[in-house]
């Protein structure tokens, strides 16, 4: 019987645990889904930009144009190492399909997001320049199944001594409908 209680309390032994205290967290978790819309845009050209050999730094502005109807080209200034500028310069114009809201007072949509920086790059990928400081206009035409256009411009920045050729890039507009 002895044996019996001794197997019976070495195998209780064997078989219970140490008394842990168990303590249990939450982690909270949050999502927020916005919907976006349909944008759809056209190039903006900064067109035909004049340089020196061994350029200073410089840059070009395209102003975003809200004239649909005028048959000349954009607005457009420039500054540092260029030489001049040609062309037929023009700001992206954007058809949102979704209505653009805006805080009060406010001629910029609160619901449109560009990129603070665009990059272009030559055809060898070799040399880029930064494409900055977007500004957004409205305009409107008589397209009556887009709810809202947009006009988007920036500033072209030139590095010194930027080799010639064709640059390109692209950017994303995001537009969110609440």
């Amino acid at each position: 019987m002895r044996k019996y209680f001794l197997l019976s309390v070495v195998g209780l032994l064997a078989t219970t645990s140490a008394n842990a205290d168990t303590t249990v967290g939450t982690v909270p978790v949050n999502a927020v889904i916005k919907n976006s819309t349909q944008v759809s845009c056209t190039k903006m050209n900064f067109g035909e930009i004049y340089i020196p050999v061994n350029n200073a730094e410089g840059s070009v502005t395209l102003a975003p144009d809200t004239n649909m109807m005028s048959a000349f080209f954009d607005s457009r200034t420039y500054e540092g190492g260029i030489h001049a500028v040609g062309g037929t310069p023009r700001s992206a114009k954007c058809d949102v399909y979704s209505a653009l809201t805006f805080d009060d007072g406010s001629s910029t949509p609160n619901n449109v997001a560009l990129p603070t920086i665009a990059t272009l790059s030559n055809s060898a990928g070799t040399n880029s320049l930064l494409l900055g400081n977007f500004t957004i206009d409205m305009y409107n035409d008589t397209d009556t199944a887009v709810d809202d256009k947009l006009s988007i411009g920036g500033t072209l920045m030139i590095p010194e001594k930027t080799p010639a050729g064709e640059y390109t890039g692209s950017f994303s507009v995001m537009v969110t409908v609440e």
